[in-house]
C-alpha cells in the first residue's frame, strides 16, 4: 500500500522555505506527487462545537461507519466495497454543516462534484471528470432534478480503480482513483436498476 499523506499549508510553507534557504530539492518531491493541499494541519483528538453539532445529525448507529469512511477519504484509502454513501436529510439537519466542515478541513483534497457529470449522454466530453484527479473526498450535493438515479454513471465513479479524462483541448490522461464518493440529498430518488450492484 502506498504512503497515505496529506500536505498541509504549514508543511507547504516549510517546504518552500527549506527550498529557498538551502537550494535543495523539496522533501515533497517526485516521491510525493501532490496536486492539492489541505487547508489545516492535522491535530489528533481535536474538538470543536460546530463538529459536535454536526454529528448530532447522524444516527448513533452510523457514527463508527461514517468515521471509517471519512478517514479513508482523508487518507486516500479508497473503499474496497465500491459503495457510495448517501446522506439523506430534510431541512436543517446538520448535513450541510458536516460536509462544509469536511471541505474546510480537507481543502483542495475535497471535491464538490459538478451535477453536470451525471447529466447528458454517455458520450459527452470527459472534462467534468478532470477535477477528480488527486481528490480524496468527492461530494455531490443533490442529484439532477430530472429522472431517477443515474446508477451507471455513479458506479463508474465509485467502482473504478482508474479514471480517464482530459482537460479542454488536451489529450486524455489516466490516473489511479483516490477519492471516496458521497451524495447528499433531501429526497430518496427513483431507482430503476435492480441488479446486485444496487
Amino acid at each position: 500500500m502506498g504512503k497515505a499523506l496529506s500536505l498541509s499549508i504549514t508543511a507547504k510553507c516549510e517546504e518552500r522555505r527549506s527550498r529557498s534557504q538551502h537550494g535543495r530539492t523539496s522533501r515533497f518531491g517526485s516521491e510525493y506527487p501532490f496536486t492539492k493541499i489541505a487547508a489545516v494541519d492535522y491535530v489528533p483528538n481535536a474538538k470543536h462545537p460546530d463538529i459536535a453539532q454536526a454529528l448530532q445529525a447522524i444516527p448513533e448507529e452510523g457514527l463508527d461507519y461514517l468515521q471509517i469512511r471519512i478517514g479513508q477519504a482523508a487518507s486516500r484509502l479508497t473503499p474496497s466495497d465500491d459503495k457510495i454513501i448517501f446522506s439523506k436529510g430534510g431541512g436543517e439537519k446538520g448535513k450541510s454543516l458536516f460536509f462544509t466542515l469536511c471541505k474546510i478541513s480537507l481543502g483542495e483534497f475535497y471535491l464538490a462534484v459538478s451535477p453536470k457529470l451525471l447529466g447528458g449522454s454517455d458520450f459527452d466530453h470527459t472534462t467534468e471528470k478532470m477535477p477528480f484527479k488527486g481528490a480524496r473526498m468527492a461530494v455531490l450535493e443533490e442529484l439532477p432534478d430530472k429522472g431517477g438515479l443515474p446508477m451507471a454513471k455513479l458506479k463508474s465513479l465509485a467502482g473504478t480503480t482508474a479514471i480517464t479524462a482530459r482537460a479542454i483541448r488536451k489529450d486524455n490522461v489516466t490516473w489511479v482513483a483516490t477519492h471516496t464518493l458521497f451524495v447528499t440529498l433531501n429526497n430518496i430518488p427513483n431507482v430503476a436498476d435492480t441488479d446486485h450492484g444496487i
